[in-house]
């Protein structure tokens, strides 16, 4: 699962940025934080538990988010425009499918900003739960926030 998380990070410095502030590599800071997430074969045992993002920026105000087959709709309310949450602040949203505990999708490009409110995904398919995990990363990826877990049944 580790090397899922790395390979749909990319170049994102989520991890390492974090890992830096606490002396670690970032890879000891994946593990560290959600080992007790995964069995032994690395399938999620726990979606919700599962840490994708973290960071000293805030999470918005009432974030939520609904589903409709494979559209995810996430919304929030946030007009704030100080250090831990600029409106410039970029969406985006780490993907669990509870039918497919070995994957991990990051939906980087949202297109998406603070002062959106809105944000709209499309899933891979839509069979079975999905848990997302929505966060949000300076404009130039130098700090991010904490994620929000959110399970989304499914629709059928």
């Amino acid at each position: 699962m580790f090397a899922f998380i790395r390979e749909g990070f990319g170049d994102l410095p989520v991890w390492k940025i974090a890992a830096a502030q606490r002396g670690m590599t970032d890879d000891n800071l994946i593990h560290s934080t959600n080992y007790k997430y995964l069995d032994e074969k690395g399938e999620i045992l726990d979606m919700e538990g599962f840490q994708v993002s973290l960071g000293p920026l805030a999470l918005p105000i009432n974030l939520r988010a609904t589903r409709n087959s494979t559209l995810v709709t996430i919304t929030w309310d946030d007009s704030r425009d100080n250090p831990s949450a600029a409106p410039t602040d970029r969406m985006m949203v780490g993907i669990f499918y509870a039918n497919y505990r070995d994957t991990f999708t990051l939906e980087k490009e949202t297109g998406t900003t603070r002062r959106d409110g809105k944000c709209e995904i499309t899933l891979r398919n839509d069979d079975g739960e999905v848990c997302i995990h929505p966060f949000f990363a300076r404009a130039d990826n130098t700090a991010f926030s904490e994620d929000k877990a959110i399970t989304l049944p499914d629709t059928e």
